[in-house]
């Protein structure tokens, strides 16, 4: 096993549990991440409007731990009399997307607040930790306020009477907007904020309820604005896989190269769909079909002859060989096809420490096009050396 292991034939992965979605689950993320794509601009909605609010437990100390020690340094001893009685506290979160303050002029990392769940009352009696009447804070029992959509949760725009009179003193209009049920990575915090600012909390041992406020206090707000904009721009990938993979949460995360591209100065914040997304988005939302026109997978290319003049020429641009996922329109299939070069910052699917990046959607099929033209053709596929022919219908239709 140690051979294998050394010999690279081997690798540790984790499996996470993930929910389990029903058919009208996955039918839902993929009507929620289609109804996020911008038809004016063709990519997904700046959400400039948006805030996003969820709640999650935080314990005091974690029930299994690991620790870094040295040959003789002993273990730490942690006792608890079960996990049931390890103090634990509810936090509330509010994010909105990062952007520029002009206020302030400066940027805005998004956060608007974390909150948790408790109160402060007085000792009941003597202790040897503190005379009676100390203020001591208690975590409170129950909540009420959860909007991801949990079946425990109010219906969407439901808004309590408190709360409407609040916003209406101050001339507020605010719309509730539930996700997709069991999709926890359709929302900042599941996705990645809670777990940075855990990790971060549990490094930093607490023994009370006040410690532990602070520290999760100290983790959010020092989480880095870098990293808030990462948050918000994986999220749009992810909206994009749930959309080719029909709704599945098995996907893996893509990965575009957040930092080399802040480094070049070509990251952008609001993402463009993949080609295969939107090609499968325009089938349900008809406005999106002018929209295919702008990738270059489906413009022909504009070379000049002989005689210096112009003339439309139906190659394809540079191919390279890859594979890719095809959405059918029973069920999901993997199959060998031509893929294109990436033109767009939005479609490259890299890892950041380098090496070559290739679009995983670039490659679709030209037929999908001509019949959201109302069109057919006969040509079927060509080699990647060949011209194929372009109906003298279609022609027309792409260049408008």
């Amino acid at each position: 096993w140690d051979y294998k292991k050394r010999r690279g034939l081997v690798t540790h992965r984790h499996s996470p549990v993930k929910p389990l979605l029903t058919p009208k689950n996955r039918d839902d993320r993929v009507q929620f991440a289609i109804d996020r794509i911008d038809a004016f601009t063709g990519r997904f909605e700046d959400l400039l409007n948006h805030f996003m609010f969820d709640e999650k437990w935080y314990r005091i100390m974690q029930v299994d731990a690991g620790f870094y020690l040295t040959p003789d340094e002993p273990v730490p001893y942690r006792p608890a009399k079960s996990k049931s009685f390890i103090p634990k506290v509810m936090f509330f979160a509010a994010n909105a997307k990062p952007r520029y303050d002009p206020h302030k002029k400066q940027m805005w990392d998004g956060k608007l607040g974390i909150w948790p769940f408790v109160n402060q009352e007085p000792a009941q009696r003597n202790s040897k930790n503190r005379p009676k009447g100390t203020m001591v804070t208690k975590p409170i029992k129950s909540k009420t306020l959860q909007y991801d959509n949990c079946k425990t949760h109010p219906h969407a725009g439901v808004l309590s009477d408190r709360l409407k009179e609040a916003l209406e003193a101050k001339d507020i209009s605010l719309t509730l907007m539930p996700q997709a049920a069991n999709s926890p990575d359709n929302e900042v915090h599941d996705l990645a904020l809670f777990r940075a600012t855990q990790s971060v909390q549990q490094n930093n041992p607490t023994q009370t309820i006040d410690e532990l406020i602070q520290a999760v206090h100290d983790a959010y707000w020092s989480f880095p604005l870098e990293k808030c904009e990462n948050v918000w721009i994986t999220l749009q990938l992810v909206w994009d896989r749930i959309i080719v993979c029909d709704g599945r949460n098995d996907f893996k995360i893509p990965h575009i190269g957040k930092a080399k591209l802040r480094h070049q100065g070509r990251l952008e914040m609001e993402i463009r769909p993949s080609y295969t997304a939107m090609l499968i988005a325009s089938k349900r939302r008809p406005e999106l079909v002018p929209l295919l026109t702008r990738y270059p997978e489906h413009l022909p290319n504009d070379s000049s002859n002989d005689d210096g003049g112009s003339e439309t020429s139906n190659s394809l641009p540079q191919e390279v060989e890859g594979s890719m996922k095809m959405i059918d329109d029973n069920n999901l299939m993997e199959k060998e096809v031509v893929q294109e070069d990436p033109l767009s910052i939005d479609d490259t699917r890299g890892e950041e420490a380098g090496g070559e990046t290739l679009d995983d959607d670039a490659g679709a099929n030209e037929n999908d096009l001509q019949s959201l033209v109302e069109d057919s053709s006969d040509d079927d596929g060509y080699a990647a050396d060949e011209e194929p022919d372009m109906p003298d219908k279609v022609l027309p239709i792409l260049k408008q």
